[in-house]
């Protein structure tokens, strides 16, 4: 498993991820009801695994709500 809190690039590849979703958003997906975004958004916690590649094909929501697991678990990482 990949480990953040002894990967220097974390910090770098973090900034390029926000410049990133900011430059994509939603360009190419359907805009989500509240319902659905909230349905996508538990698909994500279900089903997402730490240290899995996260697919740019999946919709924006997916990939914000994974990046937020992830944050969440380098944070642990780097305050435990």
């Amino acid at each position: 498993m990949w480990e953040a809190k002894n990967d220097p690039e974390w910090d770098k590849w973090l900034e390029e991820w926000e410049k990133y979703k900011e430059s994509k958003k939603t360009k190419f997906f359907r805009v989500l009801t509240s319902e659905e975004e909230k349905e996508f958004r538990e698909w994500a916690n279900k089903n997402y695994v730490v240290g899995d590649p996260i697919p740019k094909t999946w919709h924006p929501v997916v990939v914000d709500e994974c990046m937020k697991i992830l944050k969440k678990v380098v944070k642990g990482l780097r305050n435990g």
